[in-house]
C-alpha cells in the first residue's frame, strides 16, 4: 500500500510541475510572439489549467516551439522594425 501511495504522489507531483511549467512559460512569452504564431495566450493557459496533463503536454510539445520560433523572428523590444 505504501509503494502505491508513493507512485501516485510522485505522478501527481510531476503533473503539477508540468502544469506550472506550462502556465508560467505561456504567461511569460510576449503577446507579439503569440500573435506572430497565430495562437491565443489566454486559450492555451486555460487549456493547460482545465485539462492539466494533456493540455500542458499539448502546449509544451506543439505550441511552445511555434511561439518560440515566431518570437525569435521579431525584433528585440525597443527596436523598431525595418521599413
Amino acid at each position: 500500500m505504501g509503494s502505491l501511495f508513493v507512485f501516485f504522489f510522485l505522478f501527481w507531483l510531476a503533473s503539477m510541475a508540468l502544469l506550472i511549467w506550462a502556465v508560467i512559460d505561456a504567461a511569460t512569452k510576449p503577446d507579439s510572439a503569440w500573435q506572430a504564431a497565430d495562437q491565443s495566450k489566454i486559450v492555451w493557459i486555460l487549456v493547460a489549467l482545465f485539462v492539466p496533463i494533456a493540455g500542458a503536454l499539448a502546449y509544451l510539445i506543439a505550441i511552445r516551439p511555434k511561439v518560440r520560433a515566431a518570437g525569435a523572428q521579431l525584433p528585440p523590444p525597443g527596436i523598431p522594425p525595418a521599413p
